[in-house]
């Protein structure tokens, strides 16, 4: 991640192999969802006691590098990774808990139809938030799950609503983030279902 990130504290998405340079690929795409991934994984390593402290304080160093950046985020997806982030990093960067709350309430606001706001609505006892988050994981339970198997929606093509689905080219971080949905819906929740 750490060279990925450009001098700025934005993050390029795509390198080549051989001498970890960015690609033309970063001008031709949009890749905030590879900034909000990158917050939430240095999030992740910053407040993993496992970890040297070395590694945290470098994890430390990219995310607030890169939090500058963060309220430019408006892709929803982004957005919830960001949440994330925030929520797991505020537990850590206590002289940031003003700015990171700022950031909770302008990406909430905006999430209004997307899970994030489960995470967003615990951290700020916001009722609504809660209902909206359950709402919205319910409407993905009932579009991903066939006959109590989890299908993922296939990215070969957008699925819109009142039209076929795609069943193939899901991408593999579709189960795990249901799965840590659902394990984070009920740790909020408790209710069974979603165990």
């Amino acid at each position: 991640i750490e060279t990925c990130q450009q001098s700025d504290g934005t993050f390029f998405n795509y390198i080549r192999y051989i001498d970890k340079k960015p690609t033309s690929q970063n001008q031709q795409e949009d890749t905030s969802d590879a900034f909000g991934r990158s917050l939430w994984a240095v999030a992740e390593v910053l407040q993993n006691p496992m970890l040297s402290p070395d590694i945290r304080k470098k994890a430390q160093e990219i995310l607030l590098r890169a939090l500058r950046h963060a309220n430019k985020m408006t892709h929803l997806r982004s957005q919830a990774f960001v949440i994330k982030a925030l929520i797991i990093a505020q537990k850590e960067l206590h002289e940031q808990h003003a700015e990171f709350l700022a950031l909770l309430h302008q990406f909430a606001k905006s999430l209004v139809s997307a899970l994030s706001l489960l995470l967003a609505g615990s951290v700020l006892n916001n009722e609504e938030y809660l209902q909206l988050g359950k709402s919205s994981l319910q409407f993905l339970i009932d579009k991903t799950f066939l006959t109590n198997m989890y299908v993922p929606i296939g990215h070969a093509k957008w699925y819109k609503k009142n039209e076929e689905r795609s069943y193939f080219d899901q991408q593999p971080e579709d189960p795990c983030s249901m799965i840590l949905a659902l394990a984070t819906a009920y740790t909020i929740t408790h209710v069974e279902s979603y165990k």
